[in-house]
């Protein structure tokens, strides 16, 4: 959704899915981190299957300190809470991508 501001157009962010993550993690007694936060949320920012690379090529522009080991356990979590699915990646994809699989965000 794109609010007209007079001056630019500002893309909100869906905080409701943010709200529903944290309820998530809360409810199973993990932290609600702003890694794990970011890390959702590019997810669906990104269009397609993105790999855990691309992903963290994503957030780090957003958070520099971020880790690809943190983008990794981040996503596992997301998908043992369903929010996410792992897929296989096609054959043409580069080495990197068929080892570490391609994410895409889940839709209920």
């Amino acid at each position: 959704m794109r609010i007209a501001t007079g001056l630019c157009y500002v893309r909100t962010v869906n905080e409701s899915a943010d709200t529903a993550l944290s309820e998530a993690l809360r409810a199973r007694g993990l932290r609600v981190t702003p890694q794990r936060i970011a890390i959702a949320r590019a997810l669906r920012e990104l269009d397609g299957h993105v790999t855990a690379e691309v992903v963290f090529g994503h957030v780090s522009t957003q958070m520099p300190g971020v880790s690809l080991p943190t983008v990794y356990a981040a996503l596992e979590l997301l998908q043992q809470l369903g929010v996410i699915r792992r897929v296989a990646s096609s054959p043409v994809a580069s080495s990197t991508a068929l080892a570490s699989g391609a994410y895409q965000v889940r839709n209920r």
